[in-house]
């Protein structure tokens, strides 16, 4: 499957090396694809690359979304077509809300 993973903290990280490991295509949607720590996620397997956020779900069959919820509308915005995708929201809304949303639920629905 390939899958876009928009954001490289813990959690996306942690998700890429892990489905990388069971033969997905993962495509990292990163701010800085210069990032020591972007670098060191790619290299950790040849079915792992970096890519603007936009260009890592245009092929992408599942988006997982692992940012922080204040970011979301910016982020989000800037995806393209999410339509006839899978989304997962890992997203980390417990303390902090959605931008201008009451939920990220909404964020995304939006």
């Amino acid at each position: 499957m390939q899958i876009a993973i928009i954001g490289s903290g813990n959690v996306g990280s942690a998700l890429a090396m892990a489905w990388a490991r069971v033969g997905h295509r993962i495509f990292l949607g990163v701010r800085n694809l210069e990032s020591q720590k972007v670098l060191a996620l790619v290299a950790g397997g040849p079915s792992l690359s970096a890519h603007t956020p936009a260009e890592a779900v245009r092929n992408a069959e599942v988006v997982l979304i692992a940012i922080p919820p204040h970011a979301l509308r910016e982020v989000l915005d800037g995806l393209g077509d999410l339509k006839d995708k899978v989304l997962i929201d890992a997203t980390n809304s417990v303390r902090t809300k959605a931008g201008d949303f009451d939920n990220v639920a909404d964020a995304l629905r939006a």
